[in-house]
């Protein structure tokens, strides 16, 4: 995520007096929320796609963060 995007998110956190607030690019956000509060769905995404993205990557030398390569998208 870009510094100034965060900055961003981050000041309008704080001016609003949020108690809590999840600052990260998607689709890591999305996961994030999932795996808080649905783990049993967040296990069957982590078991069956996130795992598999994952073992590819990691056997193809590609960016395990890079979320466009990862689905083939070519970004």
């Amino acid at each position: 995520m870009d510094t100034v995007r965060f900055s961003q998110l981050a000041v309008r956190g704080i001016y609003n007096k949020f108690s809590e607030v999840w600052i990260a690019d998607q689709p890591f956000l999305l996961i994030t929320y999932i795996g808080s509060y649905m783990p049993w769905i967040y296990r069957q995404l982590n078991t069956y796609i996130i795992g598999a993205m994952r073992v590819r990557s990691m056997t193809e030398g590609t960016d395990l963060y890079n979320v466009n390569k990862l689905l083939g998208l070519g970004k």
